[in-house]
């Protein structure tokens, strides 16, 4: 994809520049006609040739098809979704799982650096450990 995207935008951005170049080329040595419009603001207009405008949105559908066939693969919308695609994900090691992509982009949930953090505090573990000491400890700690 790569190579077929970079040829896209090349033939593209070599078509804009002839294109406009075309344009200029035309307008400086054509000479006006007079408006069509005695409303007009400008006192001449200058319409350019059918090829000249065909070149130019082709060199822009070349170059979107480019840019698009180029950029990374969309991510999903839901949450919940995208949750589990990088959960699932087994490329990279579990500590960097969901930190970054394969391109470096952050494709993570925002709160993984927090749970994997070193000196982190599992609260809700604490309380399962607490929990479990006041049952082992019996009646005599609870008075």
């Amino acid at each position: 994809m790569t190579l077929t995207s970079t040829t896209l935008n090349a033939a593209g951005l070599l078509l804009l520049s002839h294109s406009v170049y075309s344009a200029w080329e035309h307008s400086s040595t054509t000479p006006p006609h007079p408006a069509s419009s005695p409303f007009a603001t400008s006192t001449s207009t200058l319409t350019l040739p059918l090829d000249i405008t065909l070149e130019l949105l082709l060199s822009l559908f070349l170059l979107c098809t480019g840019i698009i066939l180029h950029s990374a693969p969309l991510r999903p919308i839901r949450w919940r979704a995208w949750a589990e695609q990088i959960e699932k994900d087994q490329s990279r090691p579990e500590g960097r799982k969901a930190i970054r992509a394969p391109k470096g982009e952050m494709v993570a949930h925002p709160f993984r650096f927090l749970e994997e953090r070193r000196g982190f505090l599992d609260i809700r573990a604490k309380r399962m450990e607490f929990a479990d000491w006041v049952r082992q400890a019996g009646p005599e700690v609870q008075t």
